[in-house]
Formats: C-alpha cells, structure tokens, sequence
C-alpha cells in the first residue's frame, strides 16, 4: 500500500518524478523500506516453493499427464524448475518476475482507475463530453446507480477508458 502511495504521489507532482530530487527526500526512505518488505515476502514464498520443489520428483513433474496432455505449472514453479535443472536463473531474477506478479495482481485496478482519473482531470472537453453522456442517459436523476442496459450506453465513456489503460 505505502509502494502503491508513493507512486501516486511521484505521478502527481512532476518534481518528485525526477529521481534526483526524490532520492533527496524523506520518500525515499519510505520506498526503500516498503520494497523491503515486499521483496522479503517474496522472497519468502521463492524459497518455500523451492523446498517444496525438491521434495518432489521434478523428472515426475516434467512427465505428460496419463492422457498424453503435457502437465502445467505456476510461472513460480517454471522458473524454479528451470533452476534446478541447470538452466540457472539467479534467485534476483527469479524474485523480479514473483515481485511483477504478486504487485500487479494486486493494484492493477486501482492503478488503472487512478490513471483514468488522472487522464480525466487533465481534459476539460472530455469532462463536459462525459457529463453530458451521463446526464443524457441519467436525465435528472444523476444520484442512482446505472442499471445494465445504461452502462452499455456509456459508449464515449468506455472509450476514455479504453484509451487511459492504452496509455498507462
């Protein structure tokens, strides 16, 4: 959350975009303690995965199942798989692919909502454009829910979506 936090912060004001500058504030010390936290963890469910992994017979793993359709696996356990059989990737690339996956999974929307906004905010015309949707598909009442049908008529909206998450 506090990685999630700093990110939006660094978006929103352009001089903390630059690494100079931020690396001279007190945010830093609070990113660097977050991402200690986080690789930490990772690294963690890395190495419990490995012990589980070498409990296991891993030529066994690697077999078809019994109707001749190749057995799949978590991304985890390819990665380490490749390890043990001598395609060695090092433990920190190993923890960067686990550290992209764990992090997107969990903010993805959040992100994509708050680069939404943000495109948004920027845009004047597409603010009026995108009230103007909303107050003809809401008429006067603008403080209820949309229903499933009124969703499906946001058309313009959606498209504003569709190109933030293009963007970002």
């Amino acid at each position: 959350e506090d990685v999630c936090n700093l990110i939006a912060t660094r978006m929103r004001n352009p001089i903390l975009a630059e690494d100079a500058i931020f690396n001279l504030l007190p945010h830093k010390g609070r990113q660097d303690r977050a991402l200690k936290i986080l690789h930490g963890q990772t690294r963690k469910v890395i190495e419990t995965r490995r012990e589980e992994l070498k409990k296991m017979n891993v030529t066994e793993l690697k077999k078809n199942s019994e109707f001749g359709i190749k057995n799949k696996h978590a991304f985890l356990d390819l990665l380490l798989m490749a390890e043990i059989d001598g395609s060695r990737i090092n433990d920190e690339k190993v923890r960067e692919e686990v550290d992209t996956f764990m992090f997107e999974g969990h903010d993805t929307t959040t992100s994509g909502i708050v680069f939404c906004m943000y495109c948004i905010s920027k845009r004047n015309d597409v603010q009026e454009k995108i009230l103007s949707e909303q107050r003809s598909i809401f008429g006067d009442d603008m403080d209820r829910d949309p229903t499933y049908n009124e969703l499906g008529q946001m058309k313009y909206l959606e498209l504003v979506i569709k190109e933030s998450l293009r963007l970002y």
